[in-house]
Protein backbone atom coordinates (compact mmCIF):
# COMPACT_ATOMS: atom_id res chain seq x y z
CA UNK A 1 0.00 0.00 0.00
CA UNK A 2 1.24 3.08 -0.71
CA UNK A 3 -0.43 6.44 1.01
CA UNK A 4 -0.21 9.75 -1.07
CA UNK A 5 -1.59 12.97 -0.81
CA UNK A 6 -4.06 14.79 -3.34
CA UNK A 7 -3.99 17.26 -5.60
CA UNK A 8 -6.74 18.10 -8.27
CA UNK A 9 -5.97 20.73 -11.92
CA UNK A 10 -7.70 21.29 -14.72
CA UNK A 11 -5.06 23.19 -16.65
CA UNK A 12 -6.03 25.11 -19.35
CA UNK A 13 -2.66 26.54 -20.60
CA UNK A 14 -2.63 29.38 -23.13
CA UNK A 15 1.25 30.63 -24.41
CA UNK A 16 2.21 33.08 -27.40
CA UNK A 17 5.15 34.71 -28.55
CA UNK A 18 4.92 38.43 -30.21
CA UNK A 19 5.75 37.32 -33.48
CA UNK A 20 2.59 36.72 -35.66
CA UNK A 21 5.01 34.39 -37.48
CA UNK A 22 5.08 31.99 -34.47
CA UNK A 23 2.51 32.91 -32.35
CA UNK A 24 1.14 29.29 -31.10
CA UNK A 25 -1.76 28.18 -27.72
CA UNK A 26 -1.05 24.94 -26.39
CA UNK A 27 -5.13 23.75 -24.43
CA UNK A 28 -5.45 21.25 -22.27
CA UNK A 29 -8.72 19.93 -20.82
CA UNK A 30 -9.69 16.87 -19.54
CA UNK A 31 -13.60 16.49 -20.04
CA UNK A 32 -13.08 13.92 -23.17
CA UNK A 33 -10.75 11.40 -21.77
CA UNK A 34 -11.47 8.60 -20.20
CA UNK A 35 -11.10 8.29 -16.26
CA UNK A 36 -8.04 6.46 -14.96
CA UNK A 37 -6.46 7.96 -18.29
CA UNK A 38 -2.83 9.88 -17.61
CA UNK A 39 -3.50 13.11 -18.21
CA UNK A 40 -2.57 14.17 -22.07
CA UNK A 41 0.84 14.30 -23.01
CA UNK A 42 2.43 16.00 -19.96
CA UNK A 43 5.84 14.46 -19.57
CA UNK A 44 5.96 14.74 -15.57
CA UNK A 45 2.84 13.81 -14.63
CA UNK A 46 3.04 10.10 -14.28
CA UNK A 47 1.29 10.18 -11.19
CA UNK A 48 -1.85 12.22 -12.32
CA UNK A 49 -4.85 10.82 -13.66
CA UNK A 50 -8.32 11.64 -15.31
CA UNK A 51 -11.27 12.02 -12.88
CA UNK A 52 -14.98 12.75 -12.83
CA UNK A 53 -14.68 13.38 -8.93
CA UNK A 54 -13.89 16.54 -9.27
CA UNK A 55 -14.36 19.56 -11.88
CA UNK A 56 -14.38 23.25 -12.29
CA UNK A 57 -16.57 23.62 -15.38
CA UNK A 58 -16.89 21.02 -17.19
CA UNK A 59 -17.20 17.01 -16.35
CA UNK A 60 -13.24 16.01 -15.54
CA UNK A 61 -10.29 17.01 -14.27
CA UNK A 62 -6.64 16.23 -13.41
CA UNK A 63 -5.53 14.14 -10.30
CA UNK A 64 -2.38 14.80 -9.11
CA UNK A 65 -0.42 13.10 -6.25
CA UNK A 66 2.53 12.95 -4.67
CA UNK A 67 3.62 10.39 -2.17
CA UNK A 68 4.99 11.60 1.15
CA UNK A 69 8.29 12.65 1.69
CA UNK A 70 8.74 12.45 -2.26
CA UNK A 71 10.54 15.37 -4.32
CA UNK A 72 7.71 13.80 -6.84
CA UNK A 73 9.94 14.75 -10.05
CA UNK A 74 8.86 12.85 -13.20
CA UNK A 75 5.69 11.63 -10.69
CA UNK A 76 3.64 15.00 -10.67
CA UNK A 77 2.86 18.35 -12.39
CA UNK A 78 3.87 18.89 -16.19
CA UNK A 79 6.27 19.76 -18.36
CA UNK A 80 4.75 21.66 -21.68
CA UNK A 81 7.42 21.88 -24.61
CA UNK A 82 6.84 25.38 -26.45
CA UNK A 83 5.99 24.57 -30.08
CA UNK A 84 8.76 26.93 -30.83
CA UNK A 85 11.36 29.03 -28.96
CA UNK A 86 10.36 32.30 -26.98
CA UNK A 87 13.47 34.99 -27.60
CA UNK A 88 13.89 38.25 -26.25
CA UNK A 89 10.72 40.54 -26.66
CA UNK A 90 8.74 37.31 -26.75
CA UNK A 91 5.36 36.96 -24.25
CA UNK A 92 4.54 34.00 -22.16
CA UNK A 93 0.81 33.81 -21.05
CA UNK A 94 0.39 30.71 -18.15
CA UNK A 95 -3.08 29.73 -17.25
CA UNK A 96 -4.33 27.16 -14.78
CA UNK A 97 -7.59 26.36 -12.89
CA UNK A 98 -6.72 24.85 -9.52
CA UNK A 99 -8.13 23.23 -6.88
CA UNK A 100 -6.35 22.34 -3.16
CA UNK A 101 -8.45 20.20 -1.02
CA UNK A 102 -9.29 21.18 3.10
CA UNK A 103 -6.34 20.12 5.05
CA UNK A 104 -3.91 19.84 2.53
CA UNK A 105 -0.17 21.11 3.41
CA UNK A 106 1.71 22.92 0.38
CA UNK A 107 4.85 23.93 2.77
CA UNK A 108 8.01 22.31 0.99
CA UNK A 109 11.00 21.50 3.29
CA UNK A 110 14.00 22.97 1.37
CA UNK A 111 14.54 26.45 -0.86
CA UNK A 112 13.09 28.39 1.96
CA UNK A 113 9.97 26.55 2.19
CA UNK A 114 9.14 27.99 -1.11
CA UNK A 115 6.95 25.32 -3.40
CA UNK A 116 7.64 25.62 -7.33
CA UNK A 117 4.77 26.72 -8.89
CA UNK A 118 4.70 28.16 -12.79
CA UNK A 119 7.91 28.22 -14.24
CA UNK A 120 9.05 29.09 -17.37
CA UNK A 121 12.43 27.71 -18.56
CA UNK A 122 15.15 29.73 -19.96
CA UNK A 123 18.51 28.60 -22.06
CA UNK A 124 21.27 30.46 -23.87
CA UNK A 125 22.20 30.09 -27.11
CA UNK A 126 24.99 27.18 -26.52
CA UNK A 127 21.84 25.35 -24.84
CA UNK A 128 22.62 25.59 -21.45
CA UNK A 129 20.71 25.56 -18.74
CA UNK A 130 20.11 29.28 -17.26
CA UNK A 131 17.75 28.77 -14.86
CA UNK A 132 13.84 29.65 -14.50
CA UNK A 133 11.47 32.76 -14.12
CA UNK A 134 9.66 31.38 -11.06
CA UNK A 135 6.04 31.55 -9.07
CA UNK A 136 6.50 30.49 -5.95
CA UNK A 137 4.31 29.61 -3.45
CA UNK A 138 5.20 30.45 -0.02
CA UNK A 139 4.57 28.46 3.46
CA UNK A 140 0.56 29.33 4.66
CA UNK A 141 0.47 32.21 6.44
CA UNK A 142 3.42 33.90 4.87
CA UNK A 143 3.29 37.72 3.83
CA UNK A 144 3.18 37.62 0.72
CA UNK A 145 1.97 33.97 -0.05
CA UNK A 146 3.51 34.36 -3.76
CA UNK A 147 7.06 35.28 -4.61
CA UNK A 148 8.75 35.63 -8.24
CA UNK A 149 12.59 35.26 -8.73
CA UNK A 150 14.42 34.82 -12.10
CA UNK A 151 17.32 32.12 -11.56
CA UNK A 152 19.32 34.32 -13.83
CA UNK A 153 19.49 37.06 -11.37
CA UNK A 154 18.75 36.05 -8.02
CA UNK A 155 16.40 38.74 -6.86
CA UNK A 156 12.86 38.40 -5.11
CA UNK A 157 9.74 40.19 -6.43
CA UNK A 158 6.41 40.20 -4.25
CA UNK A 159 3.28 38.91 -6.52
CA UNK A 160 0.95 39.67 -4.28
CA UNK A 161 -0.78 40.50 -0.85
CA UNK A 162 -2.24 38.17 1.97
CA UNK A 163 -5.96 38.36 1.20
CA UNK A 164 -4.52 36.85 -2.85
CA UNK A 165 -2.98 33.56 -0.57
CA UNK A 166 -4.75 29.74 -1.65
CA UNK A 167 -8.13 29.30 -0.96
CA UNK A 168 -7.91 25.50 0.34
CA UNK A 169 -11.15 23.58 -0.98
CA UNK A 170 -12.17 25.96 -3.93
CA UNK A 171 -11.38 26.13 -7.77
CA UNK A 172 -9.12 29.50 -8.57
CA UNK A 173 -7.96 30.41 -11.52
CA UNK A 174 -4.01 31.71 -11.67
CA UNK A 175 -2.38 33.41 -14.50
CA UNK A 176 1.32 34.41 -15.27
CA UNK A 177 2.70 36.82 -17.72
CA UNK A 178 6.44 36.94 -18.50
CA UNK A 179 8.05 39.21 -20.77
CA UNK A 180 11.58 37.82 -21.63
CA UNK A 181 14.21 40.86 -21.84
CA UNK A 182 17.47 41.66 -20.08
CA UNK A 183 16.48 44.67 -19.38
CA UNK A 184 13.64 45.65 -16.99
CA UNK A 185 10.84 47.94 -17.97
CA UNK A 186 11.64 50.14 -15.32
CA UNK A 187 15.23 50.97 -17.00
CA UNK A 188 13.79 51.45 -20.29
CA UNK A 189 13.83 47.43 -21.56
CA UNK A 190 10.73 44.86 -22.01
CA UNK A 191 11.09 42.60 -18.98
CA UNK A 192 7.76 42.42 -17.33
CA UNK A 193 6.15 39.99 -15.16
CA UNK A 194 2.67 39.96 -13.95
CA UNK A 195 0.24 37.94 -12.01
CA UNK A 196 -3.33 37.19 -11.92
CA UNK A 197 -5.92 35.37 -9.23
CA UNK A 198 -9.82 34.80 -10.66
CA UNK A 199 -9.33 37.44 -13.08
CA UNK A 200 -7.75 40.15 -10.88
CA UNK A 201 -4.51 41.36 -11.28
CA UNK A 202 -2.44 40.68 -7.92
CA UNK A 203 0.93 41.55 -9.35
CA UNK A 204 2.96 43.49 -11.73
CA UNK A 205 6.72 43.66 -11.65
CA UNK A 206 8.94 46.15 -13.53
CA UNK A 207 12.09 46.34 -12.35
CA UNK A 208 13.16 42.35 -13.11
CA UNK A 209 15.13 41.27 -15.77
CA UNK A 210 13.56 37.62 -16.83
CA UNK A 211 16.31 36.79 -19.14
CA UNK A 212 20.13 36.18 -18.88
CA UNK A 213 21.78 36.94 -22.26
CA UNK A 214 19.97 38.66 -25.58
CA UNK A 215 20.48 35.60 -27.55
CA UNK A 216 18.70 33.07 -24.61
CA UNK A 217 15.32 32.02 -25.03
CA UNK A 218 12.48 29.65 -23.70
CA UNK A 219 12.01 26.09 -24.74
CA UNK A 220 9.52 24.86 -22.11
CA UNK A 221 7.06 26.16 -19.39
CA UNK A 222 6.63 23.62 -16.10
CA UNK A 223 3.40 23.49 -13.69
CA UNK A 224 4.96 22.15 -9.95
CA UNK A 225 7.23 19.09 -11.38
CA UNK A 226 9.17 19.25 -7.89
CA UNK A 227 8.82 19.17 -4.05
CA UNK A 228 11.19 20.79 -2.58
CA UNK A 229 12.54 18.77 0.28
CA UNK A 230 9.52 16.40 -0.07
CA UNK A 231 6.48 16.05 0.31
CA UNK A 232 4.90 17.18 3.95
CA UNK A 233 3.32 13.83 5.70
CA UNK A 234 0.52 16.01 7.42
CA UNK A 235 -1.79 15.83 3.60
CA UNK A 236 -5.38 14.25 3.57
CA UNK A 237 -4.80 11.13 1.96
CA UNK A 238 -5.84 7.56 0.86
CA UNK A 239 -4.41 4.48 0.02
CA UNK A 240 -3.64 2.69 -2.93
CA UNK A 241 -1.76 -0.08 -4.35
Amino acid sequence: MKHITHFFAIAIVSMATTSAAHAWTINKSFDADADGSTCGNWDAATGSKVTSELAYGGGKSCKMSVTKGDTAFGKWGAILYHPTNVTRGGEIWFRIRMYMPAGFNYDSTAEGNRLKFMRIHTRNASNENFGYDDWYINPKGTNPPFSFIYEGEQVWGILSAVKDAIALGSWDTYEYYVKLDTVPASKGGQAIVRAWKNGTRIAELKDRVTLNTTDSYSDRTHLFTYWNGGAPPRNPSTSMM
